[in-house]
């Protein structure tokens, strides 16, 4: 955590010049790799650190105590190695220094975060993450992206509010100041830590849902996952809210496919392609607490090392001997997104869908499998695209390029071989404290066990349906005539709720309005009767003593 803190820092202030810029980014490589070689050895070590804090403070939970237990340093590794991947694949373009501080800065905190061995020092952690969050959104935004960044803003201000709040009521309990994975989570601070991770994750409808940067997206996404899975393994039984989260959670898969449809291309798309996603994370253990640890963790590893392999693929052209391979990589980032088999998003789709199957949600396992077939669609006019895309001889920096190209296969070897091999997810399985003893871990025992019956229809509604249906429906939507599909952009736009944040803006600036001219009308025409007003109570007071 500190190594990326601190690198922060000294690459913020140094000053930019064209010499410097070379040596930024190539220290921002070189202290990620570090970082990620450290958490990986801290991951296999078990290891922990403890530093004393102002004890005047809290009566209680009075250190800033670090401990890598498999499930915080496991995503605290996936986010490092993501942003590692992206930054040495992208190592021949100029860094700027924000981008060289935040990336540092964002994986510090969330390590922080992930590592975090009470609830102090998660607390303090979380604040520095926000902080980071605050800085990578603002500095050199667009001005017309300037009004989702305040709305993300409020939006982190109230996860940190929340989260300070469910400290200060466990650390008030008895056995509050503990070791977090010990710590007792019901009534509550339980209801708090779960708002703070659910506005941390950016669920739908909340602003940062859809209009997020990649490195914003990344460290929200690990840092959200994690205390929602910690949430989930410390919980004394079912989640709460499950009887507004989970219409709320069937509603967003249904929302994110149809944009995924309606917006014009993938890029474009993308941002529902990971909502898709992200909310799987959360619906999961609110349907079954039990299995859905396992299909949350699929899903947010899923989603992290996606985006990564997404990024660095923009540096990646075919060329020389590998030809259209080089986009190989860029193909299972996609077949991962949207739940190919082979890849670890096939994995989430199919325990999901066992997961609704086997709980008797059968309107849940109808929207599931209806949205994983939309979001398929807007990724077969890439992958035409690709097949047609022109191979270079040769490349102007060839060392760059296969330093790219060897980075995004990295990736996509990581998204394969979990997808193969689904009991790796145990590598990030929590401690076991008592409540969390009946979690299952994901396996290929329970990923196919059950009746002929089941494994059928899990097969129709998990590959043949999506692809069958998504190739389609694709080919139908190109030959609709305009008429309709203008009827699709109202609907797209009425999804992307930017009607909805700018009325909530207008309706706060005239509320802010009215409340200032009544503040100055109190505080100067009425400044003569409130002062006799707190006169009069000052002497009542006096006069009762």
């Amino acid at each position: 955590m500190f190594l990326p803190l601190a690198g922060a820092l000294a690459l913020w202030l140094l000053p930019s010049n064209a010499v410097l810029m070379r040596f930024r980014r190539r220290a921002a490589a070189l202290i990620l790799g570090v970082t990620t070689l450290l958490l990986l050895v801290s991951r296999l070590a078990g290891t922990s650190a403890t530093f004393p804090f102002w004890q005047p403070l809290f009566a209680v939970g009075a250190t800033i105590e670090f401990a890598a237990d498999p499930l915080g340093s496991g995503v605290a590794l996936l986010c490092s190695l993501a942003v590692t991947i992206v930054c040495l694949a992208t190592l021949a373009r100029p860094l700027e220094r924000h981008e060289a501080a935040g990336m540092l800065w964002l994986v510090g905190a969330t390590a922080g975060v992930t590592l975090a061995a009470n609830l102090l020092t998660l607390c303090l952690a979380w604040l520095l993450l926000s902080l980071g969050l605050f800085f990578a959104d603002l500095l050199r935004a667009p001005e017309e992206g300037v009004p989702h960044i305040v709305r993300n803003s409020w939006s982190g201000l109230l996860s940190s509010a929340t989260l300070v709040a469910a400290t200060v009521a466990l650390l008030n309990r008895p056995g509050g100041g503990g070791r977090l994975v010990d710590v007792f989570v019901d009534g509550l601070p339980q209801r708090y830590l779960m708002a703070a991770a659910l506005l941390r994750l950016g669920i739908y409808p909340l602003p940062g849902s859809l209009r997020r940067n990649w490195l914003a997206y990344m460290a929200s996404l690990a840092a959200g996952a994690y205390l929602w899975l910690r949430l989930v393994a410390l919980a004394p039984g079912a989640l709460p809210w499950q009887g507004w989260l989970v219409p709320l959670g069937a509603g967003t898969l249904l929302a994110s496919g149809l944009l995924a449809v309606l917006l014009p291309d993938l890029a474009l798309a993308l941002p529902a392609l990971l909502l898709n996603g992200l909310t799987l994370v959360v619906l999961a253990p609110l349907i079954d607490r039990s299995a859905g640890m396992g299909v949350g963790l699929a899903a947010a590893a899923g989603l992290l090392l996606s985006l990564a392999v997404l990024r660095a693929d923009s540096q990646v052209r075919p060329f020389g001997a590998l030809g259209r391979w080089a986009r190989a990589p860029l193909v299972l980032a996609l077949g991962a997104l949207v739940g190919w088999p082979g890849t670890v998003g096939f994995t989430t789709h199919w325990l999901f869908l066992r997961l609704c199957a086997q709980g008797g949600r059968r309107d849940l396992l109808l929207i599931a499998a209806v949205s994983f077939l939309l979001i398929t669609v807007p990724v077969w006019p890439r992958l035409r695209y690709l097949a047609r895309e022109v191979c270079h001889a040769t490349v102007p920096s060839p060392g760059q390029a296969w330093l790219s190209v060897t980075m995004a296969m990295l990736g996509a070897v990581l998204l394969v071989t979990l997808g193969l091999t689904p009991t790796l997810g145990g590598l990030l399985w929590p401690d076991a404290p008592a409540s969390a003893r009946e979690l299952v871990a994901p396996s290929v025992v329970t990923m196919f066990s059950g009746g002929l019956v089941e494994f059928t229809t899990l097969v129709l509604v998990a590959i043949v349906f999506p692809a069958m249906g998504s190739y389609a429906l694709q080919g139908l939507w190109d030959s609709l005539p305009l008429r309709i599909t203008r009827w699709g952009d109202v609907l797209c736009t009425f999804l992307e709720l930017d009607w909805l944040y700018a009325g909530l803006d207008r309706l706060f600036e005239r509320i802010g309005r009215v409340l200032a001219r009544t503040l100055v009308a109190v505080e100067e025409g009425l400044y003569l009767g409130w002062t006799l007003l707190w006169v009069l109570v000052v002497a009542l007071y006096l006069i009762g003593h």
